[in-house]
């Protein structure tokens, strides 16, 4: 009687075949082999199953972009897990975090004089009102921005009048009135 023994690893999910039978758990058996002459052997088998492998990774990303994960697109936060078949070796079970960056925002009110102009993106506006811009950011996330624009009132303004200078007149005596011309005032403002 001769004595042998061997360990055998599989994957999970894999089944070994093993002195007649298959086998997907860990264990030990014993297989005896007939000698087609002398001393049959006993061969005792070892069977490991091996735990699969696992991780975990975290992908951030913006508002507005995706994510492309075993063929489908993801645009929200969420946990995808996905079975990625190994080359060499068992499969890996790989679980993804998926989190939307939250949406960077600034807002902020422009006041100017009536008259005046204010440019915001390339583009020139004259009238009260809100302009929403996506500023582009370099790194990160882009910027959703809010102006609000107001016309300053009243105008914070220096206003300068000059008045014609004062006009003497003599009215003849009995007489009601007299009609009088003056030059036009002149004003002006730094608004």
């Amino acid at each position: 009687l001769a004595f042998g023994a061997d360990t055998i690893s599989f994957c999970s999910g894999d089944t070994v075949f093993v002195a007649g039978n298959f086998y997907s758990e860990s264990a030990v058996v014993l297989d005896t082999l007939a000698a087609g002459s002398g001393c049959d052997s006993i061969v005792k088998h070892t069977l490991i199953r091996l735990p699969l492998p696992t991780r975990i990774e975290s992908i951030s990303f913006c508002p507005g972009e995706s994510v492309l994960l075993g063929g489908v697109t993801y645009t929200q936060d969420t946990v995808v897990t996905l079975t990625i078949p190994g080359i060499i070796g068992c499969d890996t079970v790989v679980t993804y975090k998926l989190d939307v960056l939250p949406q960077p925002t600034r807002t902020e009110t422009i006041k100017f004089c009536p008259g005046d102009s204010v440019t915001l993106g390339g583009t020139v506006y004259t009238q009260p009102g809100v302009v929403v811009l996506t500023l582009a950011a370099a790194t990160g996330c882009d910027t959703i921005a809010t102006y609000t624009l107001e016309f300053l009132t009243p105008a914070p303004s220096t206003v300068s009048i000059v008045c014609p200078n004062s006009i003497s007149m003599n009215v003849p005596s009995g007489a009601s009135g007299a009609v009088v011309t003056f030059a036009a005032a002149t004003a002006t403002s730094d608004c």
